[in-house]
């Protein structure tokens, strides 16, 4: 009895969880909303400065990324 009752509501859930929401109240969510908050338009988050491909100058001897690269987004 008791694993019936169990069954019947995982039924239930699964039945409800399941819906068919339609793209009519689709509503984009910014992918940096709080650069977007804070600067506003002023960085243009589509053309991002480019820091990932920078040459290291010769004086440079030592690497300290420690395998940490380095991108364009986490950079600006």
């Amino acid at each position: 009895m008791k694993n019936q009752i169990i069954i019947s509501l995982l039924t239930i859930c699964g039945l409800t969880s399941c819906s068919n929401n339609s793209d009519d109240n689709y509503e984009a969510i910014p992918q940096y909303p709080f650069v977007e908050a804070k600067f506003g338009s002023s960085v243009d988050l589509e053309n991002l400065a480019n820091y990932a491909n920078q040459s290291t100058q010769a004086y440079i001897i030592k690497d300290n990324s420690l395998g940490n690269t380095i991108t364009d987004a986490e950079a600006t």
